[in-house]
């Protein structure tokens, strides 16, 4: 297998300074915004953004697997509005988990349309998709065929990069010419979430419930360590009540032999200086000692509080939902894992069937042809080595699939504790039957390689880059 280049998205002096949270600094932002508007033929909704960052909207931004918004609005304008609502804060209403995503995507977006529209041929219908999709994850799968179009024209010596239309699902996605060689790409892009992940994550959502409301009914603020050792679908959320107040009594870890284990540590009260940001890294840390990405898989709370308004432009009468927390009485957080692994494999499991899906797509087109799976990291549940090893065991013992490469572009989007926006890319690849070249002629989509940090790393998991707060620290 070969090495995995693995990429921040811009030089770290550069995300610092367009992470800052004020006003006066977002002025490219907002530039990049209306310039995508302009470039698609569409006006941002900036009715829709007020309303958004005063809160009446919370779900504008939902993920539609995990969270139904209740507005009927094309993707595109859900994304600009949620990059945008950065120039606003501190405002009404602030999800920073949400806005990370379309900061990035606005941005990279920008760049890939300027390439597009200069060198790529039959890009019209996939810009008109663009602006019409309404769920995310059709966004996203256009939006990552736009990246990798934009990836391919911009190398010098890859010339005629071109859309193929989409009558039929036995095409590839592009085409393009390496020297007097004709090569195809087709491009897949997993859902964000696997069904099963997301079931299992409504599961302990379901079964965590009685106990959060219990502890609040009884003013107890804990925040509790749970551990399933077999599937949560076998666990009765009594139990988990039951040995989570026994723990919160006694301070030691209970357990129930071979089912479940919870530590329960009791919270101290917490006074507010000011507003807090809610939900953010920033207090799952201080309050939970949770971060994204750390041995617990999941977290679930509940609290009694008041929320705070934050803009005083805004009239009483319009004063609806806020996510700055101004106190709290009583609060309880869940921090889960599962142990079982059959469980574990279920959850971080690819579906094979797409992937042959796209290998089917190229077998018409000759032997220079690349297969690009766009896939996101689950930091809970960490790399996806043995499953990608897994696959390409298939590929090599089935020997029927003609292809030159499969690139796989693994992205991890993450908010750190003090508030910065990350994204890494590890582009994961192994040749087929007839490689065209040495190495595949692209390797990363989302990250360009001329503004990015760059470290070879372990195929299938990518070199381990330095928390982006631990970086920003060394900064001037």
């Amino acid at each position: 297998m070969d090495y995995t280049p693995s990429y921040r998205v811009n030089r770290i002096a550069e995300i610092l300074n367009q992470q800052k949270m004020i006003t006066s600094g977002f002025e490219t932002l907002e530039q990049t915004a209306e310039r995508i508007a302009q470039r698609l033929g569409i006006e941002i909704n900036h009715q829709l953004l007020s309303e958004y960052t005063k809160g009446l909207h919370p779900y504008l931004l939902s993920y539609e697997k995990l969270e139904l918004p209740r507005q009927d609005v094309p993707a595109i304008q859900k994304t600009l509005i949620g990059a945008l609502s950065i120039i606003k804060n501190p405002c009404q209403f602030y999800d920073i988990f949400r806005a990370c995503r379309p900061f990035f995507t606005v941005n990279i977006l920008d760049r890939a349309l300027e390439i597009i529209v200069a060198k790529v041929g039959n890009f019209e219908g996939r810009l008109e998709k663009l602006k019409e999709v309404k769920n995310f994850d059709a966004f996203d799968s256009i939006f990552y065929e736009l990246l990798v179009s934009a990836q391919y024209a911009q190398n010098e010596k890859i010339t005629n990069v071109t859309f193929l239309d989409e009558k039929s699902e036995s095409h590839p996605d592009i085409r393009f010419f390496f020297g007097k060689e004709l090569g195809h790409v087709e491009c897949k892009k997993f859902d964000r979430h696997s069904n099963f992940a997301v079931e299992l994550r409504n599961l302990i959502s379901e079964k965590t419930q009685h106990t959060l409301n219990t502890f609040l009914s009884a003013g107890q603020s804990a925040v509790i360590e749970l551990e399933f050792h077999v599937d949560p679908h076998n666990i009765d959320p009594y139990q988990i009540e039951q040995i989570s107040q026994k723990s919160f009594k006694t301070g030691k870890k209970e357990c129930i032999e071979g089912l479940l284990s919870a530590k329960a540590n009791r919270l101290e009260h917490q006074r507010l200086e000011s507003y807090s940001l809610f939900p953010s890294a920033k207090h799952y840390w201080e309050r939970y000692n949770y971060q994204n990405g750390s041995q617990w898989h999941g977290l679930v709370n509940n609290m009694r509080c008041k929320f705070g308004w934050i803009d005083p432009r805004i009239e009483l009468r319009d004063r609806l939902a806020s996510s700055w927390l101004d106190e709290i009485s009583c609060e309880c957080a869940i921090k889960w894992r599962i142990t079982d692994e059959t469980i574990l494999w279920r959850y971080r499991k690819f579906a094979y069937n797409l992937l042959f899906k796209g290998l089917r797509q190229l077998q018409n087109f000759g032997d220079n042809s690349i297969l690009h799976v766009w896939f996101e990291r689950d930091m809970a549940i960490g790399h996806r080595k043995k499953e990608l090893m897994d696959f390409a065991k298939r590929i090599y013992n089935s020997q029927k699939d003609i292809f030159s490469w499969i690139v796989f572009n693994e992205t991890i989007f993450d908010v750190s504790i003090k508030g910065i926006f990350d994204l890494i890319e590890h582009a994961h690849f192994f040749p087929g039957p007839k490689p065209f070249s040495s190495k595949p002629l692209i390797t990363n989509i989302f990250t360009a390689q001329d503004d990015a940090t760059i470290d070879e790393g372990e195929f299938g998991i990518g070199q381990n880059l330095p928390y982006i707060d631990d970086i920003a620290e060394d900064l001037p």
